[in-house]
């Protein structure tokens, strides 16, 4: 079987670079994506696999969109989109702007949305490929949220004393 051809959103750094270095050590072929170039991220993971880089906002349609192009051009196929690029506006819900909202909206719902159907298109009939698996990578972007998280789980789930570390 060949190795799976795999494209990760915001994958320069942390939860996504993690995800990149995990798929690169069973051989998979990647593309990682950033809004700014990394070049020692990039370095690290061609020690490990093959690696390209596309520098794209996937904040935008056209962005998302030119991620899932150029990494179907580069690697030939895509099997699987990891979806890790996302932003948080740590700021409290009154205090919430419009500028704010839109940026996480559109990188963290528009970004996703048409990164997911330009992989979902590379499978149409008269394609090679038929399957795809995409992942949504969530995560906590601040202190604040966690702790609400957690005590959210504390009154929910009797038995969540254990998650919450107490």
């Amino acid at each position: 079987m060949d190795a799976a051809c795999v494209c990760i959103s915001g994958a320069t750094h942390g939860i996504g670079f993690g995800i990149a270095e995990a798929f690169a050590r069973t051989g998979a072929r990647l593309v990682i994506n950033a809004e700014r170039p990394d070049s020692a991220a990039l370095a690290r993971l061609n020690a490990l696999t093959e690696c390209h880089f596309v520098l794209a906002d996937l904040s935008s349609v056209a962005g998302a969109r030119n991620f899932i192009e150029e990494s179907h051009d580069r690697l030939g196929r895509l099997d699987t989109l990891v979806n890790n690029a996302g932003t948080f506006q740590d700021v409290d819900f009154l205090d919430l702007e419009e500028a704010q909202f839109a940026k996480t909206f559109d990188l963290n719902v528009r970004g996703y949305l048409f990164a997911g159907s330009g992989i979902c298109a590379a499978g149409q009939p008269g394609s090679a490929q038929r399957q795809h698996y995409l992942c949504r990578v969530d995560q906590f972007k601040s202190r604040r949220e966690k702790q609400r998280h957690l005590r959210f789980i504390e009154r929910s789930r009797p038995d969540a004393g254990a998650l919450a570390g107490g």
